[in-house]
């Protein structure tokens, strides 16, 4: 099935706000705050949205075979992990701080220490 600009363009947009939504609910659940990982202050995180066109252009031969798309997909994930976990393995060798506070502030009624 061939697919039109204009619906790989709702594709796009449908999955980048499905994305942020999730992202934003995970957030919300885990960390009890409300954080904003959309993409220009908009509710949109795209790299979920081009995964999904990306996928749905290029894998189109994999959809009447769900058990290769399944292997397919956990391959991916665990490639994601290890990417990861190398990651992180690389902040914690490197000894650098991932964020550096150059100020602080009180709370009303506390005074300031340093």
């Amino acid at each position: 099935m061939e697919y039109t600009l204009y619906q790989l363009a709702w594709l796009f947009l449908f999955y980048s706000l499905g994305g942020w939504c999730v992202l934003t609910l995970f957030s919300l659940i885990t960390r009890r705050e409300l954080t904003n990982t959309g993409f220009l202050n908009l509710p949109l995180c795209p790299i979920y949205g081009l995964e999904a066109v990306t996928y749905t252009v290029f894998l189109k031969e994999l959809a009447g075979r769900p058990v290769w798309l399944f292997i397919g997909g956990m391959i991916l994930f665990m490639l994601g992990l290890v990417g990861e976990y190398v990651g992180r393995m690389y902040m914690t060798m490197n000894k650098s701080p991932q964020y550096v506070i150059r100020s602080t502030t009180a709370a009303p009624g506390q005074s300031e220490t340093k």
